[in-house]
């Protein structure tokens, strides 16, 4: 452990990773307690005071960085994870962009993808007009 540094006071550590150098922890993991409660306090607040349904969607804290990585990519997200962001971005844009994309649930999860990405596009245009 002296030999690779692990317990070198002095140096500052920038790099987790597991004592074999395999795994390079991820840096949301580094900060779990506040993100954590951070989660906690939305749950509580979605369900108790907004009387939203508990989300199915919740995704673990990812431990190493290729977890966070696979997390972020948008081919590992399941078709009702898609479907939701979707909704979630078509509720914050006007209506004939709403009807264009109105009946895409029945939709493949592939061709979900691309109309994920089209809807973005679309949002961070409509952000960028106004």
């Amino acid at each position: 452990m002296r030999k690779d540094n692990f317990l070198n006071p002095i140096g500052g550590r920038t790099e987790y990773k597991n004592l074999g150098d395999e795994y390079e922890l991820s840096a949301k993991l580094t900060n779990f307690t506040d993100l954590a409660k951070k989660a906690r306090q939305e749950y509580i607040i979605e369900v108790f005071c907004n009387n939203n349904q508990a989300s199915l969607f919740r995704r673990p804290i990812p431990i190493t960085k290729q977890e966070a990585i696979a997390q972020e990519n948008d081919a590992n997200l399941s078709k009702e994870e898609i479907v939701s962001k979707i909704e979630t971005l078509l509720e914050q844009m006007n209506e004939s962009i709403q009807k264009k994309y109105g009946r895409f649930k029945s939709k493949r999860r592939d061709e979900l993808l691309k109309i994920l990405e089209e809807v973005r596009l679309l949002f961070k245009s409509d952000d960028n007009n106004e």
